[in-house]
């Protein structure tokens, strides 16, 4: 009869104790994980669930800020000038602050002037000056006739500064006026209508693309008077 090899039954014996041993130590360190993990859960649930309250509530709170800032924006209010200056009227954001003034003794009797924010109104001579701020929305009834009034920017549009194009307010469709686009104003990419109102001159404008969305979507196509 063939004998078994202690030698060889001994070292199976031996790989299947060391394997038992790390599968038990992999065991115990597995376990010891999960109930640190779990003791970590349990002491600081308040506090990650206080963390993720405060991060939902901040966003939501920026979410509801852009929103009210975009609805704002979005609001219109309107500016009408006196039955003896053609009653000049159109719609601006709400938002914006305007300073108006209106005047047979100046050289605009309307000269308005229209900005997101604190106006600070500078001398008609300087308000077309490259260094001056570039209003979001100007507003001029200026005692010129039309030609002269167009003539002004004669040299703008032979340089090739000055884009001009007919224009027709859509309220007012029976007066032909023109729309000028580039260096309207010295040293500023802006945009101008102008047209004749009697024997002065009506001038709307921006004085920089920042608000030319603005322009022609909400203010150009409620501009109004009476020829």
């Amino acid at each position: 009869m063939k004998r078994l090899n202690d030698k060889g039954a001994i070292n199976g014996l031996v790989l299947t104790e060391s394997l038992t041993t790390l599968l038990l130590i992999g065991a115990l360190g597995f376990g010891l994980w999960a109930f640190l993990g779990l003791q970590d859960y349990r002491n600081n649930t308040d506090k990650k669930i206080a963390a993720a309250v405060a991060v939902a509530k901040q966003t939501t709170a920026s979410e509801k800020d852009n929103e009210f800032a975009k609805k704002e924006k979005s609001l219109l209010t309107n500016y009408v000038s006196s039955a003896i200056y053609g009653s000049i009227g159109l719609n601006y954001p709400k938002i914006w602050s305007s300073a108006v003034t209106e005047s047979d003794n100046d050289a605009a009797a309307v000269n308005a002037f229209f900005q997101p924010k604190v106006i600070s109104i500078p001398s008609l001579n300087d308000s077309f000056s490259k260094n001056s701020v570039a209003f979001a929305l100007r507003v001029q009834l200026v005692k010129a006739s039309y030609s002269t009034t167009l003539a002004n920017y004669a040299s703008g549009t032979a340089s090739g500064k000055i884009k001009v194009t007919p224009f027709r307010a859509a309220l007012v469709p029976s007066v032909l006026g023109v729309r000028l686009d580039g260096e309207v104003v010295s040293g500023k990419q802006s945009s101008m209508v102008i047209l004749p109102l009697r024997d002065k001159t009506i001038q709307v404008w921006t004085e920089s693309t920042q608000y030319l969305a603005e322009f022609n979507d909400s203010i150009l196509p409620s501009l109004t008077f009476i020829p």
